[in-house]
Order: C-alpha cells, then sequence, then structure tokens
C-alpha cells in the first residue's frame, strides 16, 4: 500500500514539476510562457501596430509578354527599429473591380529590410490564358488596371502573418 503512494507522489511530481519550473521561470514574464519570443520581438518593436506601416507602392511594372508574367517592383519602408528579413509572400492577385482572379504572386526572393530602410520588393504575377483573356473582355482599350493582393501570407522572421484586409495596388500596365 506504501509503495502505491509513494510511486503516485513520484508520478505527480514528474509532471508537476516541470510545469512549476517553467511557471516560476517565467514569473515575471507570464505571456513568455505561451507565445515565442521572435513573436514577442515583432510585436515589441512595433510591428503590432500596423497603423506605423505604410502602404508599398507601385515602383515599376513591367510585362513579359514571352512568359506571359508581370513583374511588380514596390516600394516598401520598414518604420520600426528592428532588421526585418522577408523570406517569403504569397498573394491571390485579383481584379479591384469585380474581384476577378487573375494570378497567384509570390516574392522573387528574400529580402532583408534594415530599421527606418526602404527597399524595393520585387512580385512575379503569372498570367494565364484566361487572364489575359479576360483583359481582352472586360476592360478592352485599357492601359492600366487596379488590382487586390488578397491572402497575402508573408513570412517575415519565420513568423507567418496572413493579412485578413486585401492590399489595393493601382494602375497596373497591362497588355489588351
Amino acid at each position: 500500500m506504501n509503495l502505491g503512494i509513494v510511486l503516485t507522489l513520484i508520478s505527480v511530481l514528474c509532471t508537476a514539476g516541470p510545469l512549476a519550473g517553467a511557471v516560476i521561470v517565467y514569473q515575471n514574464n507570464p505571456v513568455g510562457l505561451v507565445v515565442p519570443p521572435e513573436v514577442n520581438d515583432l510585436v515589441g518593436n512595433g510591428f503590432g501596430n500596423m497603423s506605423n506601416f505604410g502602404m508599398p507602392q507601385l515602383v515599376s511594372a513591367v510585362y513579359d509578354a514571352s512568359q506571359h508574367t508581370e513583374t511588380l517592383v514596390l516600394n516598401f519602408t520598414n518604420p520600426v527599429n528592428m532588421t526585418f528579413a522577408l523570406k517569403s509572400a504569397y498573394a491571390e492577385v485579383r481584379c479591384h473591380e469585380d474581384q476577378v482572379f487573375l494570378a497567384n504572386a509570390t516574392l522573387t526572393s528574400p529580402v532583408s529590410i534594415g530599421p527606418c530602410e526602404t527597399v524595393n520588393v520585387t512580385v512575379v504575377c503569372a498570367w494565364t490564358p484566361q487572364t489575359e483573356s479576360y483583359f481582352q473582355t472586360a476592360h478592352a482599350g485599357a492601359s492600366t488596371l487596379n488590382v487586390d493582393l488578397t491572402q497575402l501570407t508573408i513570412n517575415v522572421n519565420d513568423v507567418t502573418v496572413t493579412l485578413s484586409q486585401p492590399l489595393e495596388i493601382s494602375n497596373i500596365p497591362i497588355q489588351v
């Protein structure tokens, strides 16, 4: 009978001991017990307040007829005192006017953005034959198009974030 009680106490201590130790270590920072330090660093350095960030500005757009791609160069400014490593980005490109799916957009290569630095970020969109047909029918005679980047998913400093609101980019040159 005594052996059963001793074994039960050992089992409880083996389970509760490490948990109690973690709580004691994080007693001054209980959020640190469940939030990874990378996320805490981003939020603590102003990333959590999206109003600090301006919308990327279109610098240039080049259509490659042989590859059926549009290469967009966007200007982005990092307003906080922390270096960002933009490792990947993906979005659906939709017509702003009627939300027709046009293409997927992907970041061409990772970009490091220093504190308070402005950099150009290059994104490629691959137009399908259906997209080009849509341009000819729905936007005949147009030379530019406003698009929305929806389901924008970015990996910054190994933290992946999906934006809930679309990002509008105006005056993308199109070939009709």
